[in-house]
């Protein structure tokens, strides 16, 4: 069994368990929307939170609702007599010194980033716009909080002057180019099918996944190996030696599309200022440049493990669509999947393979 203590915990300080993700997820109806702006008025305090709990229990006979047990009222108290002499307790473990948290920002910190020269800027606005990791970083929570199958042009025009200020950007002067911008992108064909982002309901959509998975002691090495062959060219290699720890990420998007499932990447990297600089051939490059190719492969395992958790009959041949890296800057409507958009679905055995490897105890690879 599984016991969860609930209540109200600091209250009055403002903030507490009345203003926590929990309360969000139990309390839907008394926890405001915009949580970001109104989390100081979260459901009143001193209110009833039990008939939600009640409806939540009511609703899953795996759940029980019950009051914690008075304690028992008796006080710590040493026996009588001499009191024991202190001493501080002896360590006598061991800590492994190369037990880590890896993310592939840090499995890839100390390799060559090779940068191939595009086209020089030009007069196209989307191409030509500021970059950097903060643009990044604001294009990917614009790109969160968009619902796709709504007025995109509208909900930029009200979120974007809410976030911009966050990254040093002026959402004024951007205005007309951002709405554009992410208008089209949910409207680019992503393949020869014609699915777009501009399908997907709220509910086919699972932004912002994380994951942490244990690893056994991976062989960095035989990773990169088969990452290099599968490429067909050097790639700058993997600057990371063997470990053993926690891999974590966050994967932009997960999302479902006629019973298969899917990762789309936000990119917003400056790759040239013309549109041939993001055809798929140039995306290719980028990716390989840049060790994407690593980069998707974790992402994929993390999807794979999740989805053979949680979905009946799961087969990575029949449900695992494959991987979208949205080069944004390159999303054009009226050119499909000529430009921007870069796709991959890795092979099955080279997901097997690796999910064996970070589950072998150190020193058992393949």
């Amino acid at each position: 069994k599984v016991y969860l203590a609930w209540g109200e915990v600091s209250a009055r300080g403002g903030r507490g368990s009345r203003a926590s993700a929990l309360a969000w997820l139990l309390h839907p109806a008394q926890t405001p929307d915009d949580l970001e702006h109104e989390l100081p008025s979260a459901f009143p305090v001193g209110g009833d939170l039990t008939p939600d709990l009640q409806r939540l229990a009511a609703a899953s006979p795996a759940i029980d609702i019950c009051e914690l047990p008075a304690p028992a009222g008796e006080t710590a108290a040493l026996p009588a007599g001499e009191a024991p002499a202190l001493a501080p307790a002896e360590f006598s473990g061991s800590i492994a010194s190369d037990w880590r948290v890896a993310s592939f920002t840090a499995l890839t910190r100390d390799i060559h980033q090779v940068h191939r020269g595009g086209s020089p800027r030009g007069e196209d606005a989307v191409l030509n716009f500021p970059a950097g990791s903060h643009v990044g970083s604001f294009l990917h929570l614009l790109l969160e909080r968009l619902d796709f199958q709504g007025g995109v042009e509208a909900q930029v025009a009200e979120l974007a002057p809410r976030l911009a200020p966050r990254f040093g950007l002026d959402a004024e002067h951007h205005r007309d180019t951002l709405q554009g911008w992410l208008r089209d992108v949910v409207d680019t064909p992503l393949d020869e099918r014609g699915l777009r982002l501009r399908q997907l309901a709220p509910g086919q959509r699972l932004n912002e996944m994380a994951f942490d998975f244990a690893v056994g002691g991976v062989d960095i090495k035989a990773l990169d190996a088969r990452l290099q062959k599968a490429a067909g060219q050097p790639l700058s290699p993997i600057g990371i030696d063997d470990f053993r720890g926690m891999i974590t990420g966050i994967i932009d998007l997960v999302f479902e599309h006629e019973g298969r499932f899917y990762i789309a990447d936000y990119k917003s990297n400056f790759l040239g200022g013309a549109l041939d600089d993001y055809t798929p051939d140039k995306l290719r490059q980028a990716v390989l440049d840049r060790r994407y190719d690593l980069q998707y492969l974790l992402y994929a395992l993390a999807l794979h493990r999740y989805l053979r958790q949680r979905l009946a009959g799961y087969d990575y041949d029949s449900h695992f669509g494959g991987v979208y890296y949205l080069f944004l800057r390159g999303m054009r409507p009226a050119s499909g999947a000529r430009f921007g958009v870069h796709f991959d679905r890795p092979a099955p055995a080279l997901i097997d393979w690796l999910d064996r490897q970070l589950l072998a105890p150190e020193g058992n690879h393949e």
